[in-house]
């Protein structure tokens, strides 16, 4: 093997390596977070639901579903949950009574702007430790894996 050869391969191989240690440490990172903080008593799950209802809520289930990428019927167990312990409400739609729209109740909104935090925290923890242009050329990357992660989901 050639010199060019070997060094894509080691690339490969530390790009590989470093793809999978981020996904196994980004999940151990918020697990650890929200049972530290877990006076919300909610899990990851639950807080990814808060997070796309918003604080302005008024999102319907589809579009909750469709944001995580899960089915309606899942999300109805989740949002059973979280109803039964008062962080969100369900409201029809005024303008079409079929449609049923999801909002956060005031303990939904302390959740949700605990959950922001724990984003906040984790993307200055990574931005500070890059010059500008490496943020930019990190946007470029991250951008690139998720395109190719939305064209290849079939």
């Amino acid at each position: 093997m050639d010199k060019k050869a070997r060094d894509y391969e080691e690339l490969f191989a530390e790009i590989n390596a470093g793809m999978n240690d981020i996904v196994k440490n980004f999940t151990r990172f918020e697990q650890h977070t929200v049972k530290k903080n877990n006076r919300e008593g909610l899990s990851a799950t639950e807080a990814h639901i808060i997070e796309q209802i918003g604080i302005d809520g008024g999102r319907s289930m589809s579009e909750v579903a469709e944001g995580l990428g899960i089915t309606k019927g899942t999300l109805t167990v989740a949002v059973k949950r979280l109803e039964s312990k008062g962080y969100i409400v369900r409201r029809q739609d005024a303008r079409d009574k079929r449609v049923v729209l999801l909002h956060l109740t005031r303990r939904g909104i302390a959740a949700f702007r605990l959950h922001l935090r724990f984003h906040r925290r984790m993307v200055e923890g990574v931005m500070k430790g890059l010059s500008e242009h490496e943020c930019r050329s990190f946007v470029a990357a991250l951008k690139t894996l998720n395109s190719f992660l939305e064209e290849n989901q079939t």
